[in-house]
């Protein structure tokens, strides 16, 4: 690592990163606001008082030496993916523009990246050396990427290479390392089982995803984490939601059990409450809805969580809609189409397959709710052909769920007879 380090938004990420911090708690540390932490990051100006970059720098040399590796492996990563140069150069003086290199990671286009820019024999090399312990810095960045593109990637596409590179990780746990390195490969590898059974789920692979998410909790227990075990148990319950298997109740006990172990800050609680919401909303349990619904919104406002999951970081586009999406999906679920159109964002002709997707089947259901039958199934058929061509086969699960939903006196009309034929359903 070279000294001093030039801080700027990649550096100021990078530091949330691997402390596992929140804006706040890093500003709390070195004596500045958690908003101007998040300033830093998003590309505002960077710190420049010697204070603050004095206690960067002291910060950063009072870390575990693994984790200065991790520090360097993310900078090192994010220089080498093949969006962030190009979008971060000026267009006059062909130089690197640090504030346009953060609006590139804050829109999440570099960090996904990484999954396509370090493939699987990259993977392998950087985390399992020919001898000696295996990279754990490497493992946790590659693992960060794949993470991130999860969010806007197509499914189909990155289950090979989250595979893969779980893969990598568990034969790396087979070599000899420190006690804490090796916990920490173990957090790495319960974050990359979890992405799989998510990817395997989506692509309708549910007994490859079950047996991921119990990967990942046996990898929590042998970690000794509650906090881990937690985080598995929140994943796996989506095979058990409204449009998988249709068992909330099986969801809502993975769900709190998960509450008892661990509560998570920000995204990840949130995303647990909105969970919660959704099954109460798909048993018809309006109250329990509605105060898991507050209490994720309540996580939102509060402290946010670290790195890559901060709600006011690379997530922070996607979680805004994804946030306003699952409450107008709650409240259609409730039969409450008002409400439903209230919340519910329109489908982004430019944004990523998937979001689309969950755009029109939410508008579809609330449709189905309010009793339109014509702009219900315009959504649904647009809903198909997005999956179709992207190979999103939950995506169609969503729509048959959300068709199962229509008023019966429908199903002689010719719209509905084509869109049953599209989903390939008894007539």
């Amino acid at each position: 690592m070279s000294w001093p380090v030039q801080w700027g938004p990649v550096e100021i990420w990078a530091l949330l990163t691997v402390r596992r911090d929140s804006y706040a708690s890093l500003g709390r540390h070195i004596g500045a606001s958690g908003q101007t932490v998040a300033r830093w990051v998003s590309g505002g100006q960077p710190p420049t008082q010697k204070g603050l970059l004095r206690q960067l720098d002291e910060t950063l040399a009072g870390l575990a030496p693994w984790r200065r590796d991790w520090f360097d492996e993310l900078r090192v990563l994010t220089a080498s993916s093949h969006d962030a140069p190009r979008a971060g150069l000026d267009a006059e003086t062909g130089e690197e523009d640090p504030v346009k290199r953060a609006q590139v990671l804050r829109g999440g286009a570099a960090i996904a990246g990484l999954a396509a820019a370090v493939p699987v024999e990259r993977s392998l090399s950087r985390v399992l050396p020919s001898r000696g312990a295996p990279n754990v810095a490497s493992a946790r960045a590659i693992a960060d990427g794949l993470f991130s593109a999860y969010a806007t990637a197509n499914p189909a596409d990155q289950l090979d290479p989250a595979r893969a590179h779980l893969s990598t990780v568990l034969s790396g746990l087979g070599r000899v390392m420190l006690p804490g390195q090796r916990d920490e490969l173990r957090a790495v590898g319960v974050d990359l089982a979890c992405l799989c059974g998510l990817l395997a789920y989506m692509m309708r692979q549910t007994g490859d995803a079950h047996a991921f998410f119990a990967l990942a909790a046996k990898l929590a227990k042998d970690a000794g984490s509650d906090a881990l075990l937690a985080r598995a148990l929140d994943t796996e319950s989506v095979l058990y939601f409204p449009t998988a298997s249709g068992d909330s109740r099986a969801a809502l006990r993975l769900l709190n059990r998960a509450a008892a172990l661990d509560q998570p800050a920000g995204i990840l609680g949130a995303s647990r409450n909105m969970g919660i919401a959704e099954n109460h909303a798909a048993l018809g349990e309006r109250e329990p809805c509605l105060r898991a619904m507050e209490r994720a919104v309540r996580q939102l406002d509060g402290p946010d969580g670290y790195g890559l999951l901060s709600t006011q970081g690379y997530f922070a586009g996607w979680s805004e809609w994804a946030w306003t999406s699952w409450r107008g999906w709650c409240h259609a679920l409730l039969n409450d189409a008002d409400r439903a159109f209230g919340e519910l964002p329109d489908p982004d002709p430019q944004g990523p397959p998937r979001r689309r997707v969950i755009a029109w089947v939410n508008t579809a259901l609330a449709h189905g709710v309010a009793g339109d039958p014509e702009p219900a199934y315009d959504a649904a058929i647009s809903a198909i052909d997005e999956s179709e061509r992207v190979g999103y086969i939950g995506g169609l699960e969503k729509v048959r769920f959300v068709v199962a939903r229509f008023d019966p006196a429908w199903a002689g009309r010719p719209e509905m007879i084509e869109l049953s034929q599209r989903l390939r359903l008894p007539a």
